[in-house]
């Protein structure tokens, strides 16, 4: 059994997700925002206030490497996969997956929330997600984030079990 790590702009469901999938196959759960909003005792727009984007990347690198040898599902932070060397760690330490939807669709789905501190306007948010796309391309699989909550799971169970037989 491997880490599944998603991916994927935010609004695409890789928090809920995480923790249906993680369920599903019994294994651990990881939100690789909220782990460190925990270690650091703030949430990740203070951190982002306080100490800068740079020291959050840090945080989030830190992290990566830190994970445990054990099969796991990992919702990673949007932006996690795109700075350093992550996308390549992550490829390294398990299967990666990619939920996938239009910039408009997900913007809709969290314009209304305060806590995240790239989400501007819908014009920021969409040249945001170009800039991340290519990183995302890498995953490697894709899976449309515009299905229901229960074909996405389904999907992402059949993926790994899949990957698990290979």
């Amino acid at each position: 059994m491997q880490t599944i790590f998603l991916i994927g702009m935010m609004g695409c469901g890789k928090s809920t997700l995480g923790a249906l999938l993680a369920a599903s196959l019994e294994r651990p759960f990881l939100d690789t925002d909220a782990a460190i909003e925990k270690k650091e005792g703030r949430t990740i727009q203070q951190i982002f206030e306080q100490e800068g984007e740079v020291y959050f990347r840090e945080c989030e690198q830190q992290l990566l490497q830190e994970l445990p040898v054990e099969a796991c599902v990992v919702a990673c932070g949007g932006g996690l996969p795109c700075f350093y060397s992550n996308m390549e760690l992550l490829k390294s330490k398990g299967i990666v997956v990619y939920l996938e939807a239009a910039a408009e669709q997900l913007y809709e789905r969290i314009k209304g929330d305060d806590l995240r501190p790239k989400l501007r306007d819908v014009k920021a948010f969409k040249l945001l997600k170009a800039q991340r796309e290519a990183t995302y391309q890498k995953a490697h699989f894709k899976i449309d984030a515009n299905q229901t909550v229960e074909q996405i799971v389904a999907e992402l169970v059949s993926l790994s079990a899949v990957t698990t037989n290979q």
